[in-house]
């Protein structure tokens, strides 16, 4: 049997994966080079907390979606990405932002202003930024990994926010962010 506390374990990270919306027009292609300009308000993501670095030279990330998760679904039919390495300093409702709902019904980028770079939105304040293009995919029994080359990428600031750390000391800080989210919205309409 295999205790889920045993896989945590392994040293892994926070991370927000940021793609652009797959367009209604059906012609969204990894082929069209200047896509992101034209959905730079219509971007998507999630949290994620498997990426790696496969290779320094040349440089190969590995990342894993759900199948079911929008983003997953954007990275497969735009073939970008952008990795926002998220720091212990991250503010909580960014972590329930992209990590308690669905891009599919909640435009989330309209909750928090992105530092753009590359074209593409990443988190403030981030440890590092990755500008990546899926090289190739593999399909697993519930998730995807995906094989990305690092097309542009640049350091930030403070420490990564390990999973270990946010299970520990940050989890219940997220929920009660999302939930004071959920509260002030509910005073909105």
């Amino acid at each position: 049997m295999i205790l889920q506390q045993t896989l945590f374990t392994v040293s892994q990270g926070l991370y927000v994966l940021s793609t652009p919306k797959i367009r209604d027009d059906g012609q969204n292609t990894p082929d069209l080079p200047d896509l992101n300009a034209e959905l730079k308000e219509r971007w998507t993501g999630c949290v994620i907390d498997a990426a790696m670095i496969a290779t320094v030279s040349p440089a190969v990330m590995l990342l894993c979606g759900n199948k079911t998760n929008f983003t997953t679904e954007c990275l497969l039919k735009t073939g970008q990405a952008a990795l926002s390495v998220l720091s212990e300093e991250t503010d909580p409702f960014v972590i329930a932002n992209f990590g308690f709902q669905s891009g599919r019904t909640v435009d989330k980028w309209k909750n928090l202003s992105p530092l753009l770079k590359w074209d593409m939105p990443f988190v403030e304040n981030a440890c590092a930024y990755f500008n990546l293009k899926v090289k190739e995919h593999k399909e697993l029994s519930t998730h995807i990994l995906f094989f990305c080359d690092v097309i542009d990428a640049e350091s930030g600031s403070g420490l990564p926010l390990t999973y270990g750390e946010y299970q520990k000391n940050r989890r219940l800080a997220v929920i009660d962010a999302f939930k004071k989210h959920q509260l002030s919205n509910q005073g909105e309409k």
